[in-house]
C-alpha cells in the first residue's frame, strides 16, 4: 500500500503549487491585470487559446507560459487525487471483505487504518479508534509495556520484524481473544520506516479446541498406558504402530521391537488366514465380533487371547485398527477344568442310585433329573422339565415348603425332618433331603438328593404303635394291682364287721352283698 501512495507524491507537492500560484499572480497583476481578470472570470478559456492569448512582450509571454504550467500541474493534481481516491477506495473494499483483522499503525503505535473485520472482532468503530493508541486500547495490561518496547525498537530499526506471532488482545467489552499476526513494515520512498501493516486471524476457538484436544489426548494416553489389558494400534498393512505398557509387560517385547513387527509375527501360522479375514471384515464393516485366538510371547510360550477391535479412519479412509487384547489363558484353563468337572458331575448325577434333581431357586422350575428320579417318581424326563418342585409335593405341604425356602441356608444343607413327596400315581413318599447350591447353565440353582425313607417310616410307625400297646398293658396291670389292694382292704373290713357278731338284720344282708361284689 505504501508503494501505491508514494507514486503520486511528485504530482501533489503543495509547496511547489503554492509558490507557482503566487509567482503567476504577481506577474499577472503587473503585466496585464485586465486580461487576467477576464481569464479568471472565464475559466473555460484555455491559457493557450489564440484568441485570448495575453500579449505583453516578454512579460506577457512569461505569464502565458507560467499559467500554462500551472494549468498542467493542476490538471495532473486533479487526476492524481481522483486516482488516489479510487485506489484507496479499492484498497478499503479489499480490506473490509478480508476475513482477518487489517490494522496499520504509525511510528507512535497510533491506529491509522482498521478494517471492518477488525472492528467486528474488537467491538469498536473506525471513527472511535482512528488516531488512538493501539497498545493502550487493545493490548492486555500485563503485556502492554513489553509489546510496546518491541514495537518501538522495530520502528527505530534496531530489530528485524517478526513475520508471524500470536498474542492476546482485549476487546472493548473486556474479552480476551487470541490473534495470530502476520506483519510487515511500511517505509516511504526514501526507505524511512513510517509504520506497520498487520493482518490478524482470530484463533481463540481453535486454540480452545486444541487445548481441549490436548487434554483429551492426555486423558487418552493415560488410559492407554494404564489399561489393564494390552492395547495395540495397528496400521492398514497389519504392522504395529503403538503399544501400551501392558502389552510390553504381557508379551515381553520392548516397544522398539513391537514397532518393527507385524501381527503375523506373533500368531500361529494356522491362525494367519482367519486373522486376515477378520481384519478385512473390520476394514469393510468397521467392527467384528470378539476374536479368540493365540499369540506368542517373546520367550516362545503362547497365550490364549480375546481380541476386541475397532476401525480407525482418517476422514473416510481406513488407516488401521485399535485392538484390545485380553489374556484369557487362566480363564480357558478354568473353563476346561469346569468342563471336565461337569463331565464327572454328569456321570455321578446320572448313575447315582438315589433320586436327584436340579431346580432354579427363583422360579422353582426343575432343570434336570437323573434316571433314579424318573424311576422313583414315575414321571418321564420331559414331564419333569415342565414342572416345579411344588408339583411333587402334596398341596397341603406347599406352604411349609415355601416357608422353608424363604429362610437363608448354607451352600450344603442337610434339611431336617422327613418330607412328603407325591409320585405320579398319587402315592406318598417319605423322604429325607440334602441340598447344595450351584450355578447350572448360568442360573442360580440347587441340587437336591432325596432318600426314600417310606419303609423305614412304616417300620418306625409300627414300632411306635407296639410300644404304645406295651405301655398300655403295663399301665393296666398297675391299675389292677392298685384296685386289688383296695378290694383287699374292703373285704377285710367286711369280714371284721361280720365277725363282730353285732350286725343285725338288714346290715348283715348288706355286708353279704358288698362281699359278693368285691369277689366278682
Amino acid at each position: 500500500m505504501a508503494f501505491k501512495v508514494n507514486k503520486y507524491l511528485p504530482l501533489v507537492r503543495r509547496k511547489f503549487a503554492v509558490r507557482m500560484a503566487l509567482a503567476v499572480a504577481v506577474i499577472a497583476f503587473v503585466s496585464n491585470l485586465n486580461a487576467l481578470i477576464d481569464l479568471f472570470l472565464h475559466p473555460e478559456i484555455s491559457y493557450f487559446d489564440a484568441e485570448h492569448l495575453i500579449v505583453g512582450g516578454a512579460t506577457g509571454i512569461m505569464v502565458a507560459l507560467l499559467l500554462g504550467v500551472v494549468e498542467l500541474y493542476m490538471r495532473r493534481y486533479g487526476e492524481a487525487e481522483q486516482s488516489l481516491k479510487k485506489e484507496l477506495t479499492k484498497v478499503q473494499t479489499y480490506l473490509d471483505v478480508a476475513g482477518v483483522i487489517m490494522v496499520a499503525l504509525d511510528t507512535d503505535g497510533n491506529i491509522i487504518l482498521l478494517n471492518r473485520q477488525g472492528c467486528d472482532i474488537l467491538g469498536c468503530t473506525v471513527a472511535r479508534v482512528t488516531g488512538s493508541n493501539w497498545f493502550d486500547l487493545f493490548i492486555p495490561e500485563r503485556d502492554r509495556e513489553p509489546v510496546k518496547a518491541v514495537f518501538f525498537r522495530l520502528m527505530k530499526g534496531e530489530i528485524d520484524p517478526v513475520e508471524y506471532y500470536e498474542n492476546p488482545v482485549v476487546t472493548m467489552e473486556g474479552e480476551e481473544r487470541i490473534i495470530a499476526w502476520h506483519n510487515t513494515v511500511l517505509s516511504d520512498e526514501g526507505g524511512a520506516i513510517i509504520g506497520t501493516l498487520s493482518s490478524g486471524m482470530d484463533i481463540t476457538e481453535r486454540r480452545q479446541a486444541e487445548e481441549t484436544l490436548r487434554t483429551s489426548e492426555e486423558k487418552y494416553r493415560d488410559l492407554f498406558e494404564n489399561a489393564t489389558d494390552a492395547i495395540f494400534l495397528i496400521s492398514a498393512d497389519l504392522r504395529y504402530v503403538d503399544v501400551n505398557r501392558k502389552a510390553i509387560e504381557l508379551f515381553g517385547y520392548a516397544k522398539e521391537e513391537w514397532l518393527t513387527m507385524s501381527v503375523l509375527d506373533v500368531i500361529p501360522r494356522e491362525q494367519a488366514s482367519r486373522s486376515k479375514q477378520e481384519f478385512e471384515k473390520l476394514r469393510t464393516e468397521g467392527m467384528y465380533e470378539k476374536f479368540v485366538g493365540r499369540m506368542f510371547k517373546k520367550d516362545g510360550t503362547d497365550l490364549d487371547v480375546e481380541v476386541s477391535s475397532s476401525a480407525i479412519y482418517d476422514g473416510r479412509q481406513f488407516i488401521g485398527s485399535r485392538d484390545i487384547v485380553r489374556d484369557i489363558t487362566e480363564r480357558k484353563r478354568m473353563e476346561e477344568d469346569l468342563r471336565n468337572s461337569e463331565k464327572r458331575y454328569r456321570l455321578l448325577f446320572e448313575t447315582n442310585p438315589q433320586p436327584m434333581l436340579v431346580y432354579d431357586v427363583y422360579t422353582l422350575g426343575i432343570l434336570a433329573v437323573n434316571e433314579a428320579a424318573v424311576t422313583t417318581y414315575g414321571y418321564r424326563r420331559e414331564e419333569f422339565l415342565s414342572m416345579t418342585i411344588k408339583d411333587i409335593r402334596p398341596p397341603e405341604d406347599v406352604p411349609a415348603l415355601l416357608h422353608h425356602l424363604a429362610k437363608p441356608g448354607p451352600d450344603l444343607d442337610i434339611v431336617p425332618g422327613v418330607w412328603r413327596h407325591r409320585k405320579k400315581d398319587g402315592t406318598i413318599l417319605y423322604v429325607e433331603i440334602i441340598s447344595h447350591k450351584l450355578t447350572f447353565g448360568g442360573r442360580q440353582a440347587e441340587l437336591v438328593l432325596t432318600y426314600d425313607v417310606s419303609e423305614r417310616k412304616r417300620l418306625e410307625d409300627e414300632l411306635l404303635n407296639a410300644r404304645k400297646l406295651e405301655s398300655l398293658g403295663v399301665l393296666a396291670g398297675g391299675i389292677a394291682h392298685d384296685f386289688n389292694n383296695l378290694l383287699v382292704a374292703v373285704l377285710g373290713n367286711i369280714d371284721m364287721a361280720k365277725l363282730g357278731g353285732k350286725a343285725k338284720g338288714g346290715i348283715t344282708k348288706w355286708l353279704d352283698a358288698a362281699e359278693k361284689a368285691t369277689l366278682r
